[in-house]
This record gives C-alpha cells, sequence and structure tokens, in this order.
C-alpha cells in the first residue's frame, strides 16, 4: 500500500499487535516491559495519527482514497515520487529541504502544497524552477551568482524587481564613474602644460588614479 512508505512506523504496530497477543498467555514483566517500550517509540513517531494524518495528506498530493490500499510497487515512477514527498512532510523536519517538489504534481495537488507550505511551523528551503509556486509560497529568495549568495526579501518577483532596480543602480553608478574618469582625464591633458594650474592638475592626477583604483 501507499502507507509502505512509513514502514518503519507500522513495523512497531506489527510489533505491538504481537506482543499484545502474547499477553493473552504471557503476563512476565519481560513482555509488558516490552510493550512498554515499542508502545512508547510507537506514540514518539506519532503513530497513533499516522494513518489519518498520511491519508490525509496522500489525497492532498492526489492519491484517491481506495488506492492507499494498493502496493506501493503498483504505482508509477511518478506517484511513487509523491508517496516520498509525502513521508517527508509527515516528517515534519526543522529544516524541510525540497528540490523541484513540483514535479510530477497536477495543479490541484501544487496548490495543495503551497497551502501546506504557507503553515508549516520549520523553515522551507525550495530549489524550483516553478515560478508561480515560488511566487505563493517563499518569503525570500537567494541568487547564486559568480560563486556569491545574493538574498532578496520577498517572493519571486519581487526578486526579479528588486533585481533590475539594483543593476540599474549599479549601471547608473558606473556610467557616472566613467564620466567622471574622462571629465578629470581631459581636465589634466588641458592643463598640465600650465604653471598656475600645477597644483590643479595633481590633485586632479592623484584624484583620478584613486578612482580608476577603485573601479578595478
Amino acid at each position: 500500500m501507499a502507507l509502505e512508505a512509513f514502514k518503519e512506523t507500522l513495523a512497531l504496530q506489527e510489533e505491538i499487535d504481537q506482543i499484545l497477543k502474547k499477553l493473552e498467555t504471557d503476563y512476565s514483566e519481560e513482555t509488558l516491559n516490552k510493550l512498554a517500550s515499542l508502545q512508547e517509540r510507537f506514540e514518539s513517531q506519532d503513530g497513533y495519527a499516522l494513518k489519518a494524518k498520511a491519508a490525509a495528506v496522500l489525497e492532498g498530493i492526489g492519491f484517491r482514497t481506495e488506492e492507499l490500499s494498493r502496493p506501493l510497487k503498483t504505482f508509477s515512477g511518478g506517484w511513487r515520487m509523491r508517496v516520498m514527498l509525502a513521508k517527508l512532510l509527515l516528517e515534519k523536519p526543522a529544516l524541510l529541504m525540497l528540490d523541484e517538489p513540483t514535479n510530477h504534481l497536477d495543479l490541484p495537488s501544487i496548490q495543495w502544497v503551497e497551502n501546506y507550505l504557507k503553515t508549516y511551523e520549520g523553515a522551507v528551503i525550495v530549489v524550483s524552477h516553478d515560478r508561480e509556486f515560488l511566487d505563493n509560497c517563499v518569503s525570500s529568495i537567494v541568487e547564486v551568482s559568480g560563486g556569491n549568495l545574493i538574498p532578496y526579501a520577498g517572493n519571486y518577483s519581487f526578486y526579479q524587481r528588486e533585481k533590475r532596480e539594483r543593476m540599474e543602480i549599479q549601471q547608473n553608478a558606473y556610467e557616472n564613474q566613467q564620466q567622471m574618469i574622462k571629465q578629470t582625464e581631459r581636465f589634466i591633458e588641458r592643463f598640465r602644460a600650465k604653471a598656475t594650474k600645477a597644483n590643479q592638475v595633481q590633485s586632479r592626477v592623484k584624484a583620478s588614479s584613486a578612482l580608476t583604483a577603485w573601479m578595478r
């Protein structure tokens, strides 16, 4: 069945069931202690609510109720990927890392995942080419450029606007610097031979050299 992805917890359930059956004839302290230990582990993995929660997530990402009892091997690769996504969501790690989570999902399933992530209690890192998905469920973007990480505090649309604005500011600053360099060079060439302008020329030469060095 699709719930086979949660086989560790389900295996605990089977062990508990076996111990409970054993208790019909064996009331030893050893058996009781083993049952208590198994139940504690099962509860720590939220085992008592697992099937209901798993069913809610699996149905949210597209499975029909009657499919939850089908063997996992009978599903295609894409549907198995959905099962793995469901397992990851149910584990609720403090840091949830998703690589192209909308692959293999239809629109209703994508919308369900978006809503799930909006209320996720931990941190979420998503790598995705789905721009609409990023717009709907992320609050910051990190661009990898030239070996550097450049953060943007917003969704994908904000990132696009902010990046354009930053590039325009940088371009304008560059053009202004180039204009200043050219003006300084013209001043130097014009007055280099005039003794009365010697001090000003020397000052401009130093300024031009410093500006050029800063631009490199």
